[in-house]
């Protein structure tokens, strides 16, 4: 909404319609402009052409804000399941890096670029039973870093 109250035009993207709907109306109803697109992080493809069909229509993507996180199979590694755990993984942290490496050529063409990643206090402090949820923010933690220093040349600012 802060984006939007901005005059900012917000791309609302998630893997379920209605969620991301929601989100677009109460945007639309607060004067904002915003449009939802329907994709899955976690799935490269999918992503990479999801943001391209939405980047013909525009030149750049001045903020790419990544909130996407899941926990499942909350279990001790005695009973977890590595399907869960890879899950977990895939959507919070290697999404993080497709939705980065898909939209690079779009925030290069803005004039001051900015990643937002939303990260968690369980990717430093760790939680009994939450494990791949704490790894995958601790790795996001760590992406946000390199990512900084990587982008930096290009005017791309990480936090």
């Amino acid at each position: 909404m802060a984006f939007a109250n901005e005059s900012a035009f917000v791309e609302c993207l998630a893997r379920t319609h209605w969620k991301v709907l929601s989100t677009v109306e109460d945007i639309q109803n607060s004067g904002g402009k915003a449009e939802a697109l329907i994709s899955d992080v976690s799935d490269f493809d999918s992503f990479s052409e999801t943001i391209s069909a939405f980047s013909s229509s525009r030149q750049s993507i001045d903020i790419l804000f990544l909130n996407a996180g899941i926990s499942v199979d909350r279990k001790r590694l005695k009973s977890s399941n590595s399907a869960n755990w890879k899950k977990v993984i895939d959507a919070n942290l290697i999404g993080a890096y497709y939705c980065a490496f898909a939209a690079l050529p779009y925030l290069k063409q803005a004039e001051n670029a900015k990643i937002v990643m939303i990260g968690s206090g369980l990717g430093h402090l760790g939680e009994v039973g939450n494990s791949a949820y704490c790894v995958s923010k601790a790795g996001l933690w760590m992406l946000t870093r390199v990512l900084g220093e990587e982008l930096k040349p290009h005017r791309i600012s990480v936090n």
